[in-house]
């Protein structure tokens, strides 16, 4: 359902619609990198982008081993297969 107040929109959604926008827009962000040439690993910084949660939350995540991660000297990397496998459990 979609509201309009002057010139602000008001979108209402269920969960499972959320969910479901969420998963879609995670899907072309790895896309996107999976597709490109050199098919380059993501850091912290785009990860948290992309799940629109802070960067300290990603580093937590590896750190207690939620997410997987390669260290590549002093930063972490996340693989976009990887990404996509944190962000569909139900699939693995």
């Amino acid at each position: 359902m979609v509201g309009v107040s002057d010139d602000k929109m008001l979108v209402q959604m269920t969960r499972a619609e959320l969910r479901a926008l969420i998963d879609e827009a995670v899907d072309r962000a790895v896309a996107a990198v999976r597709d490109s040439p050199d098919r380059a690993m993501l850091t912290t910084r785009d990860v948290a982008k992309l799940m629109r949660v802070h960067e300290r939350t990603i580093i937590n995540w590896i750190k207690s081993g939620t997410l997987a991660a390669t260290r590549v000297g002093s930063r972490w990397r996340i693989h976009p297969d990887v990404l996509d496998a944190f962000t569909r459990p139900d699939a693995a």
